[in-house]
């Protein structure tokens, strides 16, 4: 099915909070996105949100019910790596210093359904900063990535960034992860280990999918940075930078640019705790 052609809002602000990447509650930066899409829908200007988390892995809300989910993250907390369960749909992904979280948050008309659109204004935004840099993207699912899905971004079949989707009423938040530094078999081999443990020997004999026991098959070589791609020396800075210019590219002007968190502390910190609540893991 051909992406319904939707174009950039003409004017957006901009939420840079790449600097310092963040190290705490890893549930803070949608926290950020679901006060955003709110904000949004009450008629604030549409929002591109950039962010980096030090070191982390966000769960999708189907991992959270496979048998083994709670040991599996506490053991990573273990290791220092923040675990949450994120609230806007896919699986397990693993978050550093060289992934670039970003969402782009804007109206939603009223009784629209299709989230195509939305999806693919991310997508045009992405292969405009790809293109910039030498290459071309291709979409649809690589299988054996982590976080398999129709609107994972690869280049030479080897994912380095997949889509996923926040809606309230109102708007939307459509957030990309995008794999930008680093190695990719190394974030593949986090998810493996999350799942081997998260599913356990019983549930993977069974060998089948249902509503608790579907959960991505995770092969080598399907995921690299972009800076395995093709783009070597490319900084998660420098793709940022490439993301505003295709802003600009594409007929969208930034009105503000922002680097503080525009909220308090402590409702940041409720927010999160909200969306912990609804989506945790169950234990036992």
């Amino acid at each position: 099915m051909k992406n319904e052609e939707r174009p950039l809002p003409p004017e957006i602000r901009v939420l840079d909070l790449t600097d310092p990447a963040w190290d705490g509650d890893l549930l803070v930066p949608f926290a950020v996105d679901e006060l955003e899409i709110a904000n949004v829908g009450r008629g604030a200007p549409p929002l591109l949100h950039f962010w980096v988390h030090r070191r982390g892995l966000a769960v999708g809300i189907r991992d959270a019910k496979l048998p083994g989910a709670v040991g599996a993250m506490e053991a990573l907390e273990r290791q220092g790596v923040r675990t949450a369960v994120r609230h806007s749909g896919g699986a397990a992904v693993p978050l550093d210093e060289g992934v670039l979280n970003v969402s782009l948050i804007v109206p939603k008309p009223p009784a629209a359904l299709d989230f195509r659109g939305d999806f693919a204004r991310m997508v045009a935004l992405l292969q405009t900063a790809v293109r910039a840099l030498g290459r071309e993207l291709a979409q649809g699912e690589v299988a054996g990535s982590y976080c398999p899905g129709e609107f994972d971004l690869s280049i030479d079949g080897r994912k380095f960034c997949g889509i996923a989707q926040r809606r309230q009423t109102k708007a939307i938040a459509v957030q990309a992860l995008v794999v930008v530094e680093g190695r990719g078999e190394e974030r593949l081999a986090q998810a493996r280990a999350f799942y081997d443990r998260a599913v356990g020997d019983a549930a993977r004999a069974a060998d089948r999918c249902d509503r608790r026991l579907c959960y991505p098959k995770l092969k080598s070589g399907t995921v690299a940075s972009l800076a395995e791609s093709g783009m070597p020396g490319i900084t998660v800075e420098r793709f940022k930078a490439e993301v505003l210019d295709a802003l600009s590219e594409l007929g969208a002007a930034v009105t503000d640019y922002a680097r503080a968190v525009p909220y308090d502390p402590q409702l940041l910190a409720e927010t999160a705790a909200a969306i912990r609540r609804r989506y945790a893991a169950p234990s036992g």
